[in-house]
């Protein structure tokens, strides 16, 4: 028995050894950080003008709690904590019992004691800088603030997506908008019924938004399309050249195309979420968007677009790329909102997207026929594809729902999502 750690180490050496001869590689054992097993407290923040929204909140919630002083919603349950000169995380118990904890923050600028993986601090510094750069905007009714004002960060949580759907009675008073940020979910989500891995590295995030009233849903689709574009955009901002690499993978997909001994390929890096919530005072909108940023290999992320890593591109962090997208794409909404469509924004999206001209198969019309992409349509956000072979009697164009079609792009197929 006294041999066995030695033995082990020599097992994880042979195993490491092994991987290594088979081409493959993975993170150094000494850079590894085992993830938290359960959720940590959760903090809000503002900025500086928007620390009346986050009272006004505060307040709200407290007016939900019931007589143990928990907000006892549809997923979860929460705690409201201050924090205050006297209080600190340490005296909440790591197991919750199923208790989200939620520690508001009334303070600018912020304290970064309470968090390692994520300077509060710089991010609002970054949102900042970003809006010096790209310019203010007036938030468009029904949002109280610019994206990015109100920060809902906890280092582990179940699922950002999650927290802003699935709780209904904090869905109501939550105000609009509000990013959810984590640096892991144990929980994560992806489209349909795929499950989001949310390693270290990975920016992971979900958007609070509310339409105004008379905004036609039907143009709600487009709300994908338009996330997408913003990081795409961001990554061109806080990369430069490099940033040009990364694209649109329709629906709802970011890629980047990577050169290597075998040619150029396509890596993805991330991912997009958006769910709609219909409620009394309208709908709401929650954008789920995952970025693999700092990630080591094997997981492809933005910073080895460079050879020498992350410290050959300083402008890339976590901090400024979410601040960044935030700023972006909260201009395009403000934009899309008041145009009503995605017009002003299709032939950007055309240019940063992959498909154009792309020849497929499109099995998910029977026949199974081969069909040119040409764009999407202005209605209703349709993949709109044109047969290549016209048969008299056949449609001019084949239309495609984002949501009911997976789209190989590989083998070039696209099929009905199961």
């Amino acid at each position: 028995m006294a041999h066995l750690p030695q033995l082990e180490t020599q097992r994880q050496i042979l195993f490491c050894d092994t991987l290594r001869i088979l081409g493959l590689s993975f993170p150094s054992p000494a850079n590894h950080r085992d993830p938290p097993t359960h959720p940590l407290p959760q903090h809000i923040y503002a900025t500086e003008r928007a620390l009346s929204i986050l009272e006004a909140l505060e307040g709200a919630l407290e007016s939900i709690q019931n007589e143990h002083g928990i907000v006892d919603d549809t997923i979860d349950s929460f705690k409201v904590h201050k924090a205050s000169a006297g209080f600190n995380t340490r005296d909440i118990p790591p197991e919750f019992d199923g208790i989200q904890h939620v520690v508001f923050h009334q303070e600018y600028p912020p304290n970064d004691d309470v968090a390692s993986l994520f300077s509060i601090s710089s991010y609002f510094d970054a949102l900042r800088e970003a809006r010096k750069t790209r310019g203010s905007c007036t938030p468009s009714a029904p949002l109280q603030c610019e994206l990015g004002d109100i920060l809902l960060y906890g280092e582990a949580i179940s699922s950002t997506q999650t927290l802003l759907e699935r709780n209904i009675k904090t869905l109501e008073v939550l105000p609009v908008p509000l990013l959810s940020l984590a640096t892991y979910q144990l929980s994560g989500r992806g489209r349909g019924s795929n499950v989001w891995v949310s390693p270290l590295g990975c920016l992971q995030w979900s958007l609070l938004l509310r339409p105004p009233p008379q905004f036609p849903t039907g143009k709600l689709v487009f709300i994908q399309y338009l996330v997408g574009l913003a990081v795409v955009e961001a990554c061109r901002d806080v990369m430069g050249k490099l940033g040009d690499s990364v694209v649109l993978k329709w629906p709802n997909d970011i890629y980047a195309k990577v050169k290597t001994l075998r040619g150029e390929e396509m890596k993805k890096i991330g991912g997009i979420l958006v769910n709609t919530v219909f409620m009394a005072g309208g709908v709401r909108i929650i954008v789920g968007c995952g970025v693999n940023v700092l990630n080591d290999p094997p997981i492809f992320s933005l910073s080895q677009l460079h050879p020498g890593g992350s410290k050959a591109i300083p402008k890339l962090t976590m901090e400024n790329m979410a601040a960044t997208i935030m700023v972006i794409f909260g201009r395009m909404w403000n934009e899309f909102i008041a145009a009503g469509s995605f017009e002003p924004f299709v032939d950007l999206y055309l240019d940063r997207w992959i498909h154009s001209d792309q020849l497929v198969t499109l099995e998910s019309v029977h026949p199974p026929v081969r069909a040119r992409i040409v764009g999407i349509t202005p209605d209703y956000g349709l993949l709109r594809t044109i047969p290549e072979t016209y048969k008299a009697g056949g449609p001019e164009f084949i239309d495609l729902q984002p949501d009911g079609n997976s789209f190989d792009m590989m083998a070039g197929l696209i099929r009905t999502k199961k």
